[in-house]
């Protein structure tokens, strides 16, 4: 179950916001403020991997055995540490990115 709830709590909430976005964008309903790029989308949807009170939640309502409940909200503890991790690389390298651009544009 462990693994389980580590997939699907990184990946379906990366999926999710990064997809949504996606679709809104390519259908025409919405845009991307200009300097928004694409790594800044994924670092969003990393960033949603963080929630886990809800999660935390339907594990208690769903499961009544112990080691199912103990093994899944260790799951869902290392999905949100993952998920921080994540947003924070992807954010910082783009951070790193734009400045070394940035720095590269002033000096010409």
């Amino acid at each position: 179950m462990f693994w389980a709830v580590l997939v699907a709590l990184l990946a379906g909430k990366l999926l999710g916001v990064a997809g949504a976005i996606a679709v809104t964008v390519g259908c025409k309903l919405g845009h991307l403020p200009a300097e928004v790029r694409p790594a800044h989308v994924l670092g969003l949807g990393c960033i949603a991997g963080l929630g886990f009170t809800v999660a935390l939640l339907v594990t208690d309502l769903a499961f009544t055995d112990t080691d199912m409940i103990q093994h899944t909200k260790i799951g869902i503890f290392a999905a949100s540490l993952l998920a921080a991790l994540a947003a924070a690389t992807t954010l910082a390298t783009i951070d790193r990115q734009n400045r070394s651009t940035t720095s590269t544009s002033v000096q010409r």
